[in-house]
């Protein structure tokens, strides 16, 4: 058995300046650390806000930036793990990122989202690669980036690569809530797995989100589901669920039984 307490930020997504950021982003890693959390989840593009390629340009970072530093200092400074959602600078070009700081300020994870839905992030992102697992507290975990979980495929290949958690920091908006209502559970049901998927608050200066984060368990039931405003939500899981649904749910057993009769 492995408990991982988690707390999503669905954050209010106003434009912010550098300074502004880091307080709110501070002020969000005390409010965690306090209720007890191990990780505190953003939503995607926190650092820059969704859909405004000036300032996703303007705010994108380079490993090792200053910005990304202090991020990294306030993950140390509150002894929990931090998912990130921020816009990269690579070599090649921009990505729609995530980067994961561990208690202690340490990188263990960059993943750059694969799939681009949209002609703003077609026309600013570069696609990246397939997920990776590592761990937090003792729990496996993957990071997605918002459209990726819509694909069967990313979860199962995070899952049959041990993932027992997937964190997906998002930017829905409200014409496609049925993936927050709907989907996001068959994702956690259909693979036995939490899912931790961390939206925008539904209402901001610039366009409409919809809100509804939230942390499915392995039979697809929500551990915690917010509403419309910005806050911060926080459950407990714990990994023994795991075993125990799939003993019921057999469907990763079954595929590698389908697979191997072919």
């Amino acid at each position: 058995m492995t408990c991982l307490t988690l707390s999503l930020m669905q954050a209010d997504a106003q434009t912010r300046t550098v300074p502004e950021l880091k307080e709110a982003l501070s002020q969000s890693m005390e409010q965690a650390a306090t209720a007890g959390a191990d990780v505190l989840i953003t939503p995607e593009l926190f650092l820059s806000g969704y859909g405004d390629t000036a300032d996703t340009a303007r705010y994108a970072q380079e490993h090792g930036s200053e910005v990304l530093q202090a991020c990294a200092q306030l993950a140390a400074q509150n002894g929990i793990a931090l998912v990130l959602g921020y816009p990269e600078r690579g070599p090649s070009g921009l990505f729609n990122s995530a980067i994961v700081f561990d208690r202690s300020g340490e990188v263990v994870c960059n993943y750059r989202k694969v799939n681009l839905p949209n002609d703003y992030e077609r026309g600013s992102f570069q696609r990246g690669r397939a997920p990776a697992v590592f761990e937090i507290a003792g729990v496996r975990c993957s990071v997605l980036i918002c459209y990726d979980i819509e694909f069967p495929e990313m979860a199962r290949s995070a899952v049959e690569m041990g993932a027992e958690l997937l964190l997906v920091p998002t930017a829905l908006g409200p014409e496609w809530r049925i993936v927050a209502d709907n989907l996001v559970p068959v994702r956690a049901y259909e693979n036995g797995v939490f899912v931790a998927y961390c939206n925008f608050a539904a209402s901001s200066l610039l366009q409409e989100f919809a809100g509804l984060s939230t942390v499915c368990g392995p039979d697809g039931q929500a551990l915690v589901r917010a509403g419309l405003e910005p806050g911060m939500f926080t459950v407990t899981i714990d990994t023994a669920e795991i075993a125990r649904i799939r003993s019921r749910l057999t469907f990763l057993a079954d595929l590698k039984l389908m697979r191997a009769s072919r």
